[in-house]
């Protein structure tokens, strides 16, 4: 069985992943539509956009957090937790973004969770 603590941080990198991706949503949102075929205009953008740099650091957050976790607690137990972003994205997609979840995304969100659940159990 692993500390408390190590799962409280688990739950705090998949929430700040979850947050970074709908800041990021956010923030390309704003992008201006005509960035094509020049990189350093399209990553001046990007650098001038705070949602999209709140939501670069809300990832290099949680990324610092699993490499504290991967040295007490096994790979294959963190990656599955790790996929719970994947349902947190989802809820926050529906409920700040007003974005439709299919029945059979939901069921595919039900899988993960499910993965989740069994992998934690050993």
């Amino acid at each position: 069985m692993y500390p408390l603590f190590n799962w409280a941080l688990v739950a705090v990198g998949v929430i700040m992943g979850s947050l970074g991706s709908l800041f990021m949503k956010w923030g390309a949102i704003k992008m201006p539509q005509d960035l094509t075929g020049n990189v350093f205009n399209l990553i001046y953008n990007i650098l001038i956009n705070p949602l999209l740099m709140l939501g670069i650091i809300l990832y290099a957050i949680p990324a610092a957090i699993w490499i504290w976790l991967l040295r007490t607690m096994p790979l294959t137990l963190l990656q599955p937790a790790l996929s719970l972003t994947y349902v947190i994205s989802a809820l926050l997609a529906v409920f700040l973004l007003h974005e439709h979840v299919s029945v059979l995304r939901w069921v595919g969100i039900f899988v993960i969770v499910f993965g989740v659940i069994l992998v934690a159990q050993n």
